[in-house]
């Protein structure tokens, strides 16, 4: 799981997060999780942080130096890059998949799809995708972009963040 790549969409990443931590005390999960969770430094940085365009850009380049090339130690069966999206868009919640995926990157995504009542879109731009998603991909990785309601309650982003974090522990895991 990648999360806090934007920062400012934080719900949805400090949901996920307790989710995988509350699944991992209660020893609940079949499966092992690695969340990678992004951290800006606002102070030291000398930009304006609090941008969101230039705190989107700073996570993407985290992201893609640190992140993307660390995955490989690990060997997932599948990456999901988590994050919310502002209120500008007719789907607010969505499934993303690069135009190229495998079919199992396509069955995971159904599953999260209908476990959650969410669309699925293909993703060919973007500048997350461009920074993080895409590069993953292209190292071999299935990989799934999700996005959920920059706006919506803390109470729904954490019912979605477990939903989300159930799906992934039950996926098949193929050799």
């Amino acid at each position: 799981m990648i999360l806090g790549v934007h920062s400012l969409e934080n719900g949805t990443h400090i949901a996920t997060n307790e989710s995988i931590m509350m699944f991992t005390e209660e020893n609940s999960l079949k499966n092992n999780f690695v969340a990678y969770y992004i951290k800006l430094n606002f102070k030291d940085s000398g930009r304006n942080t609090s941008d969101y365009d230039t705190n989107k850009h700073m996570g993407e380049l985290l992201a893609n130096e640190y992140v993307v090339p660390d995955i490989e130690k690990y060997n997932p069966y599948v990456v999901v890059d988590v994050h919310e999206m502002e209120n500008y868009w007719e789907y607010q919640k969505y499934v993303g998949v690069i135009d190229n995926q495998s079919s199992v990157t396509m069955e995971y995504a159904n599953e999260i799809a209908a476990n959650l009542s969410f669309p699925i879109f293909t993703i060919n731009a973007g500048t997350s995708p461009e920074w993080v998603t895409i590069p993953i991909s292209n190292n071999g990785h299935n990989v799934i972009l999700f996005e959920t309601v920059q706006d919506d309650s803390m109470e729904n982003k954490t019912q979605i963040a477990r939903d989300l974090v159930r799906t992934i522990d039950n996926f098949p895991v193929y050799d």
